[in-house]
């Protein structure tokens, strides 16, 4: 008899206990699509040089810096008109990445209708986030990055 008590006192309580934790307004919920993306529109000469400049950070990720000179020019320069040599552009890279980790991700922006301006969006793995800009020019078939302010 006791344990008939107790299991009835225990089933009452429980369901007590859902009929108090379930909803009990009848209100019917309004499903709203989400919002139809806007496509971004570049005009096709903008993105001419992009192959290039994901190319060279894929190398500057990959702490391939040699491999990363290569996409610039012979006359390459600071956006403080200091010339990159490859030695100078490596130790440049190497001070960015003791100083501040290395790079993880890169977004990058046409900023000029010609594909002579890139801004690009990086992030260091200090949780740095910074904007860096690059100016790059047509050599033969080939574009080649001609001055930046950071890497």
């Amino acid at each position: 008899m006791k344990r008939y008590v107790l299991c009835s006192l225990f089933l009452l309580s429980l369901a007590l206990f859902l009929v108090s934790c379930s909803d009990q307004s009848n209100s019917t919920t309004k499903v709203t699509p989400p919002p139809t993306p806007t496509p971004i529109v570049v005009q096709k000469g903008a993105v001419l040089s992009i192959p290039t400049v994901a190319s060279y950070y894929q190398a500057i990720k990959a702490h391939n810096y040699e491999r990363a000179f290569t996409y610039l020019s012979a006359d390459a320069k600071t956006d403080s008109g200091q010339a990159l040599t490859k030695d100078a552009f490596i130790q440049m890279a190497t001070g960015a990445d003791s100083e501040n980790g290395s790079v993880t991700n890169v977004e990058i922006d046409p900023a000029s209708p010609d594909s002579t301006q890139v801004i690009l969006t990086i992030d260091r793995s200090s949780s740095l986030h910074y904007h860096a800009h690059l100016t790059l020019k047509k050599d033969g078939i080939h574009w080649k990055i001609v001055s930046l302010d950071r890497i």
